[in-house]
């Protein structure tokens, strides 16, 4: 959960989902034993009252997403 605050406080980038309304900030954290960075990525629907998260997860390739580690 810090993390996905983090990610939503500071995104390396914001880009639009694949929906209206709707948003994905991405960025690098440390997860796991032993620690890797991967690229976090928050959906988060922008259309309501109140931002919500729709989901958060997880991936390795960075360069798919336009990301930099």
């Amino acid at each position: 959960e810090a993390q996905v605050r983090g990610v939503l406080r500071a995104p390396q980038a914001v880009v639009p989902g694949n929906r209206a309304g709707r948003r994905v900030a991405q960025g690098p954290v440390r997860l796991g034993d032993p620690p890797r960075t991967v690229l976090l990525r928050v959906v988060v629907e922008t259309d309501k009252d109140a931002p919500e998260v729709v989901t958060a997860y997880a991936t390795t390739p960075f360069g798919r997403y336009g990301a930099k580690r």
